[in-house]
């Protein structure tokens, strides 16, 4: 996003110039066994939708070139600036109107938000019509938000374990208190019905189902032809399109995929109540996640 923001303002004097996205290699986070390398940003975002803000390309449309296997250190082109590490460049401006407009901007791929869409009808009888959660199919046709309650009949529990249990002990709650945490939500809205996504293993869905036995746990679970279609990218990518549309959200500390579930619920409108909402560790009482609110 910053680069894109760099590129939205460089394009109004030098439109010649194109910021070429570099393609996905396989991530820490990514746990399946199967090849998941140089896949284009087209695999996971509607890239149309973002070049109406930034000139941007993936880099299989750079015209004339085979960049396939290329690596650092072969004799670069002239016409060619590479920016190595670029997130460590700082926002100008972070969460200013122009941040949020390439936000909103970023949406996903179409297939991958038919299957979450797909996903909620059927299995949580939700849809954007009924939640109340429409937006404009073009983002630049969205002109501000109308807060109040929506979303379908459901929280959504982003629970983080795995390396979160080393890392941010302190901050990851047991599945007993994750427990306690959730059906406290759930009589405070007076839901029955989590939506959960976690990279926490089999065993531990299956014991956080039982400890909220008379609620129901719903859990995206992709067939192996699915995952192999989607990646596990595009499934974290169909987490979070389901997570974005529920009443109420709960997410992890400090977790990145809990903050673009926010964005998501953000631009949707949702009351921010329901949205910056964190699970607490080993303290009963924690502070609550800052409120980045959208800005139009």
């Amino acid at each position: 996003m910053r680069l894109a923001v760099f590129m939205h303002k460089f394009a109004k004097k030098h439109n010649e110039w194109k910021l070429v996205l570099p393609p996905w290699n396989h991530l820490y986070h990514w746990k399946s066994d199967f090849k998941q390398d140089h896949l284009p940003w087209r695999h996971f975002f509607d890239v149309d939708s973002m070049k109406e803000f930034a000139p941007v390309i993936d880099l299989d449309e750079v015209p004339g070139e085979d960049y396939r296997g290329m690596t650092l250190g072969e004799e670069p082109q002239k016409s060619l600036i590479v920016i190595d590490r670029a997130e460590v460049a700082l926002h100008d401006s972070f969460g200013d109107k122009l941040y949020w407009e390439c936000r909103r901007s970023m949406r996903f791929a179409q297939r991958l938000v038919s299957e979450a869409n797909a996903f909620r009808q059927s299995y949580l009888n939700s849809t954007d019509d009924l939640d109340g959660t429409r937006i404009p199919a073009r983002w630049q046709d969205q002109k501000g938000i109308v807060r109040k309650v929506k979303g379908g009949l459901y929280i959504c529990a982003h629970l983080r374990r795995g390396d979160f249990l080393y890392g941010r002990k302190n901050e990851v709650p047991t599945l007993e208190s994750a427990a306690d945490q959730l059906i406290t939500v759930l009589v405070e809205q007076n839901l029955k019905t989590v939506f959960l996504c976690t990279d926490g293993d089999e065993a531990d869905k299956l014991k956080l189902k039982l400890l909220l036995t008379g609620y129901t746990v719903v859990t995206y679970e992709p067939t192996s032809a699915e995952l192999n279609s989607f990646k596990d990218g595009g499934v974290a990518i169909i987490d979070q399109i389901i997570c974005s549309q529920a009443r109420y959200f709960i997410g992890s500390h400090e977790s990145t995929f809990s903050f673009r579930i926010q964005e998501e619920r953000e631009i949707r409108g949702f009351p921010v109540e329901h949205t910056f909402n964190r699970f607490c560790g080993l303290n009963e009482k924690c502070e609550q996640p800052s409120k980045w609110e959208i800005v139009f």
